[in-house]
Protein backbone atom coordinates (compact mmCIF):
# COMPACT_ATOMS: atom_id res chain seq x y z
CA UNK A 1 0.00 0.00 0.00
CA UNK A 2 1.40 3.38 -0.96
CA UNK A 3 1.96 6.24 1.43
CA UNK A 4 -0.73 8.25 -0.31
CA UNK A 5 -3.24 5.43 0.16
CA UNK A 6 -2.45 5.29 3.88
CA UNK A 7 -2.92 9.05 4.07
CA UNK A 8 -6.21 8.82 2.19
CA UNK A 9 -7.47 6.13 4.57
CA UNK A 10 -6.52 8.30 7.55
CA UNK A 11 -8.64 11.18 6.28
CA UNK A 12 -11.55 8.95 5.32
CA UNK A 13 -11.63 7.32 8.75
CA UNK A 14 -12.30 10.74 10.26
CA UNK A 15 -15.53 11.02 8.31
CA UNK A 16 -17.04 7.52 8.31
CA UNK A 17 -17.37 6.59 12.00
CA UNK A 18 -20.61 6.11 13.95
CA UNK A 19 -20.48 9.49 15.73
CA UNK A 20 -18.23 12.20 14.43
CA UNK A 21 -17.05 15.30 16.24
CA UNK A 22 -17.02 17.54 13.19
CA UNK A 23 -14.74 20.09 14.84
CA UNK A 24 -12.17 17.46 15.78
CA UNK A 25 -12.32 15.81 12.35
CA UNK A 26 -11.66 19.19 10.73
CA UNK A 27 -8.89 20.00 13.18
CA UNK A 28 -10.54 23.19 14.44
CA UNK A 29 -11.52 24.31 17.93
CA UNK A 30 -15.17 24.17 18.98
CA UNK A 31 -15.22 27.97 19.17
CA UNK A 32 -13.59 28.45 15.75
CA UNK A 33 -14.87 31.28 13.60
CA UNK A 34 -16.90 30.50 10.49
CA UNK A 35 -14.06 31.68 8.25
CA UNK A 36 -11.68 29.16 9.86
CA UNK A 37 -14.25 26.37 9.53
CA UNK A 38 -14.87 27.13 5.86
CA UNK A 39 -11.13 26.99 5.15
CA UNK A 40 -10.83 23.66 6.98
CA UNK A 41 -13.85 22.28 5.10
CA UNK A 42 -12.29 23.26 1.77
CA UNK A 43 -8.98 21.66 2.67
CA UNK A 44 -10.63 18.47 3.92
CA UNK A 45 -12.81 18.18 0.83
CA UNK A 46 -9.63 18.09 -1.21
CA UNK A 47 -8.31 15.16 0.84
CA UNK A 48 -11.45 13.02 0.82
CA UNK A 49 -12.99 13.77 -2.58
CA UNK A 50 -13.78 10.51 -4.43
CA UNK A 51 -11.84 11.65 -7.50
CA UNK A 52 -8.71 12.16 -5.36
CA UNK A 53 -8.77 8.66 -3.84
CA UNK A 54 -7.73 5.24 -5.09
CA UNK A 55 -10.47 3.20 -6.70
CA UNK A 56 -10.54 0.81 -3.73
CA UNK A 57 -11.44 3.74 -1.45
CA UNK A 58 -13.97 5.33 -3.79
CA UNK A 59 -17.13 4.19 -1.94
CA UNK A 60 -15.75 5.19 1.45
CA UNK A 61 -14.76 8.55 -0.05
CA UNK A 62 -18.34 9.10 -1.26
CA UNK A 63 -19.67 8.40 2.24
CA UNK A 64 -17.05 10.68 3.77
CA UNK A 65 -17.93 13.45 1.33
CA UNK A 66 -21.62 13.20 2.22
CA UNK A 67 -20.73 13.45 5.90
CA UNK A 68 -18.47 16.42 5.24
CA UNK A 69 -21.33 18.14 3.43
CA UNK A 70 -23.57 17.52 6.46
CA UNK A 71 -20.85 19.01 8.67
CA UNK A 72 -20.71 22.07 6.46
CA UNK A 73 -24.48 22.50 6.67
CA UNK A 74 -24.32 22.37 10.47
CA UNK A 75 -21.12 24.24 11.25
CA UNK A 76 -21.69 27.31 9.10
CA UNK A 77 -25.22 27.85 10.44
CA UNK A 78 -25.05 29.35 13.94
CA UNK A 79 -28.35 27.88 15.17
CA UNK A 80 -27.60 24.38 13.86
CA UNK A 81 -24.07 24.55 15.20
CA UNK A 82 -25.25 25.50 18.69
CA UNK A 83 -27.76 22.62 18.69
CA UNK A 84 -25.10 20.18 17.41
CA UNK A 85 -22.59 21.31 20.05
CA UNK A 86 -25.15 20.82 22.83
CA UNK A 87 -26.00 17.30 21.64
CA UNK A 88 -22.33 16.40 21.24
CA UNK A 89 -21.53 17.70 24.72
CA UNK A 90 -24.35 15.60 26.17
CA UNK A 91 -23.19 12.46 24.37
CA UNK A 92 -19.66 13.00 25.64
CA UNK A 93 -20.95 13.06 29.22
CA UNK A 94 -22.12 9.48 28.75
CA UNK A 95 -18.48 8.33 29.09
CA UNK A 96 -18.28 6.57 25.77
CA UNK A 97 -21.59 4.72 26.15
CA UNK A 98 -22.69 5.97 22.76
Amino acid sequence: MSKSTDEQKKYLELWTGPLIDYHQALGVKHNAKTKTIKAALKQMSFHIHPDKNDRELEEKARTATQTLNAAKDILINDAKREDYDEKLEFLQTLDGDW
